[in-house]
């Protein structure tokens, strides 16, 4: 931050310092709210891709499919304002989605080739 000194000797702060810093300490905060998303999504990411190989019955398709659920997740506020038990039924709800959506673009795009 930078100190412009008065006539009188005491500090004014620039106004573009403040900002400036205002908007470290603004990135700062979310990038450490990302950290902490990131460190409780993680500890779903087994649950949620043993559902969407259950549905899909493909590794290949199960990570693909567990991926987009668990971005789905990150960005979910209701999730991380959920329990235990009701983080565990979105993520059942969002893994079902994805799997099941991945299923049905492949399948149309099976039918086009046909």
């Amino acid at each position: 931050m930078k100190i412009v000194l008065t006539k009188r000797g005491g500090p004014i702060y620039n106004r573009s310092s403040i900002e400036g810093e205002t908007e470290r300490n603004v990135a700062m905060q979310l990038t450490r709210e990302i950290e902490e998303r990131l460190a409780i999504v993680r500890q779903y990411e087994t649950d949620c891709y043993s559902i969407c190989h259950y549905v899909l019955q493909g590794e290949r398709e199960a990570c693909e499919a567990a991926e987009q659920a668990l971005r789905g997740l990150l960005e979910s506020d209701a999730f991380f304002a959920a329990d235990p038990r009701g983080r565990m039924e979105l993520l059942r709800k969002q893994s079902l989605k994805s799997a099941l959506g991945l299923k049905m673009h492949e399948l149309s795009r099976a039918a086009r080739l046909i």
